[in-house]
């Protein structure tokens, strides 16, 4: 991974973590990769569901 796409992975991190409110993992590969968003208790899931989920 070039050095400048792990600049653009990282604030894509923190600006997903300040809109949702909590740690938020991009796994980036060349062809993809996954998000993971992590939550510490079942209303922090409902809060992010909601976040998620609403119009």
């Amino acid at each position: 991974m070039k050095p400048a796409q792990s600049a653009e992975i990282k604030e894509l991190e923190d600006q997903l973590r300040a809109q949702l409110g909590t740690k938020v993992t991009l796994n980036h590969k060349r062809k993809g990769g996954t998000v993971v968003i992590h939550y510490y208790s079942d209303e922090e899931l409902n809060a992010l569901a909601e976040k998620l989920l609403t119009d």
